[in-house]
């Protein structure tokens, strides 16, 4: 009897050890949750607009250039990519760019998907009036963000909500399921990895349709970008175009909007030579290299 009741003992200690120490592990030790994650405790500056929210770092004042009083205006809708993440803002692409007269509002930002960038584009388009929009196309685009308290999660669309628009991948009621989604590290990360999307396609060309009518309506003129991955070389980003690329770029022949493929502009180079890392984001000489090509191609 005595022999049974340590047991008893021990397993209770155990079930009170073990969500804790895993709680306590998974805050040290921060897993890859499969999925970007926006709050306030990453050091951004996080604030409504429109219907959704956007964020910035501390190095996106300077990107932005709102004091910037040249006639001419460029404004820059992109994620971490075309924002610079890595990179000092004076050492970005947009900073060096070289386009006399003219002002490049760099409104990009790091884990941005269409729905921010669609913000900032709306609430910038007046403010700034700009001749020209640059608009990134990238993975990004396919995810929706949801916000759970002040924590935003980058997540395909087609996964399932509960009633209080949080992933469920256990079936515990709603309530229930929230208040441990807020609360535990643990918790979040185990759902966050084990919910699937369904086989539904998120829709890429809805919000580009809206983005192509805001900036007409403006009196500007859109121009897509679509930077390469920078796991390959860039002659072969060309012959091998993503499946947003597939998608998209049929749309925009088709409603006549401009578009430009940065492995076009670098496939002289090195891409190995120009990345900070294998995703898709540029080191200094990099963004040197981007702010000339980039200038002579916007210059014509």
């Amino acid at each position: 009897m005595r022999l049974t009741s340590k047991r008893l003992a021990a397993l209770a200690v155990g079930l009170l050890l073990g969500p804790l120490l895993g709680e306590l592990w998974v805050r040290a030790a921060k897993p890859d949750a499969r999925t970007q994650i926006i709050a306030p405790r990453y050091g951004l500056e996080i604030w409504p607009l429109g219907e959704t929210r956007v964020w910035r770092t501390e190095g996106g004042p300077a990107r932005e250039a709102l004091d910037c009083s040249a006639p001419d205006r460029v404004l820059v809708l992109g994620s971490s990519i075309l924002y610079g993440s890595g990179v000092d803002p004076e050492l970005v692409w947009s900073s060096l760019l070289d386009l006399p007269g003219t002002c490049v509002h760099n409104l990009a930002g790091a884990g941005y998907g269409v729905e921010a960038k669609l913000a900032r584009l709306e609430a910038g388009l007046p403010e700034l009036a700009p001749r020209l929009v640059l608009w990134e196309v990238w993975a990004n685009d396919a995810n929706r963000f949801i916000w759970v308290g002040d924590r935003g999660y980058s997540l395909n669309p087609t996964i399932e909500l509960d009633a209080r628009g949080v992933p469920n991948a256990w079936g515990l009621p709603p309530a229930l399921n929230e208040g441990l989604f807020r609360a535990s590290r643990a918790y979040e990360l185990l759902t966050l990895t084990r919910v699937r999307p369904s086989d539904g396609h998120p829709d890429l060309l809805g919000p580009l349709e809206r983005v192509r009518a805001a900036v007409e309506a403006a009196g500007a003129e859109l121009l897509l970008v679509f930077p390469p991955p920078l796991d390959k070389p860039f002659s072969q980003s060309l012959t091998e175009p993503t499946s947003f690329q597939q998608e998209v770029q049929p749309w925009a022949q088709e409603q006549g909007v401009a578009w430009l493929e940065l492995a076009e502009l670098l496939r002289d180079q090195d891409h190995e030579a120009l990345r900070l890392d294998p995703c898709c984001h540029y080191n200094e000489r990099g963004h040197a290299l981007l702010a000339e090509r980039l200038g002579q191609h916007l210059a014509r």
